[in-house]
């Protein structure tokens, strides 16, 4: 049986020589049949080689796997599943695969008994890979990129998950994967303006701040890069583009001394820990587009707004004040929503705010439609929240007074 492939295989590489692409892949693929195990990933791995030169990205890809499968240590299989991904747009899959290839074809060229074309296969692939890193990362930033910037050059990169079939960003997460005029308008009053007086503080810096509903976090991140402590939470599905836009923008937060984490808070359940703990400030933009937003979101802003004397056994948990970017779509959106914050204690204010600038697709005309609300708690006591969450928010609370980060939070890890 092994002869026989062999014997193939020979047939098969004087036709790919010759240029009879078409005809090698049949044949190399008839020696793979012949071939045993592990034997058969040459044979594969050379079928693939001709399907690629043909344009059959698809089989190509399914028979350079088929190759990695049977020999997973072997650097050259990945090569040309990674070449044939690249070729293919698979641009994410074809650098993880290319970098394992790096990666096997280093530790072949490193063994004592190494040749010349194993040590120069590794120089090929370590570049190779490093080259689709480079189309991946300028993919990125022509596609799912855009660019806030602020006072003093500051400057955010914010990434986007739009459904993309180059990479692994797939628009899975809905509205909340991109940036909206809301958040661009409070996102650059962040950037650009002191804190509201009522907060107390001539700078952003130090200032503890939760964002609910982050998305991309475009909001939060702005908050970090003017010097706050924020948490931004969102849905789990949401936590790791959060993630991949903190390590985008670290550099800028060391600069102005801000910090960024970020975790999970699902509006239909109880607040975590991380949550429960005193804020100088609640930030949201752009949280309610539809009927089935608004009492999920104030039964949220509810629970983290606080009025500033003591509460709930002398422990103050939550925030004195919100501000919230709405983009308002109907009158009668409207009216439910401001109805809801009524009904658990809060008062609104519209107020004021500068002039933005258009950002990617968000447009001038979106900008301008866009209003800002400071919301406070209206009665000086907050309804009591159940024995779990009071002795949760008691403990974070004691937590945060002796310096302790905000607990349990996911930090950015940069990409």
């Amino acid at each position: 049986m092994a002869g026989d492939s062999a014997r193939v295989m020979e047939e098969a590489n004087a036709l790919a020589e010759s240029g009879a692409f078409s005809k090698a892949a049949e044949v190399f693929a008839r020696a793979a049949g012949l071939a045993e195990g592990p034997e058969a990933a040459r044979p594969l791995e050379a079928q693939a080689q001709c399907l690629l030169e043909l344009g059959r990205l698809d089989e190509a890809v399914a028979a350079a796997k088929r190759a990695t499968e049977l020999r997973p240590e072997w650097a050259a299989g990945f090569a040309t599943l990674g070449r044939a991904l690249l070729n293919g747009g698979n641009l994410q899959d074809a650098v993880d695969t290319l970098a394992e290839a790096a990666r096997l074809a280093e530790v072949a060229s490193a063994a004592p008994a190494a040749s010349p074309a194993e040590r120069e296969l590794a120089e090929e692939l370590t570049h190779d890979s490093r080259e689709a890193r480079g189309h991946l990362v300028r993919h990125w930033a022509d596609h799912h990129d855009v660019m806030l910037r602020g006072a003093s050059f500051t400057s955010l990169t914010i990434r986007q998950s739009f459904d993309c079939r180059y990479c692994r960003l797939s628009g899975h997460q809905g509205p909340g994967g991109a940036i909206w005029a809301a958040g661009v308008v409070l996102a650059q009053q962040l950037l650009s303006q002191p804190p509201p007086p009522s907060v107390g503080a001539p700078s952003w810096k130090g200032l503890r701040i939760l964002e609910l509903g982050s998305g991309t976090g475009v909001a939060g991140l702005a908050a970090a890069a003017s010097g706050a402590e924020v948490l931004l939470t969102d849905r789990q599905d949401l936590v790791a583009l959060m993630q991949q836009n903190i390590g985008l923008n670290n550099a800028t937060f060391a600069c102005s001394s801000g910090k960024a984490l970020c975790g999970v808070y699902d509006w239909l359940t109880e607040p975590p820990p991380e949550v429960l703990r005193p804020w100088d400030l609640v930030i949201a933009a752009d949280v309610i587009y539809s009927f089935a937003a608004v009492e999920p979101f104030a039964q949220a802003l509810g629970a983290v707004l606080a009025p500033p004397a003591p509460v709930d056994e002398g422990v103050r948990v939550g925030a004195p004040l919100a501000i919230y970017a709405h983009n308002p779509r109907s009158s009668d959106l409207d009216a439910e929503m401001l109805k809801a914050f009524e009904a658990r204690g809060l008062s609104v204010k519209e107020v004021g705010r500068p002039g933005a600038e258009p950002v990617g697709n968000v447009t001038k005309e979106a900008l301008q439609r866009v209003v800002l609300y400071e919301i406070r708690p209206a009665r000086p006591v907050c309804q009591p929240a159940s024995g779990g969450a009071r002795a949760a928010a008691s403990a974070v609370a004691a937590q945060a007074e002796g310096g302790a980060g905000a607990a349990g939070c996911v930090s950015g890890a940069a990409v």
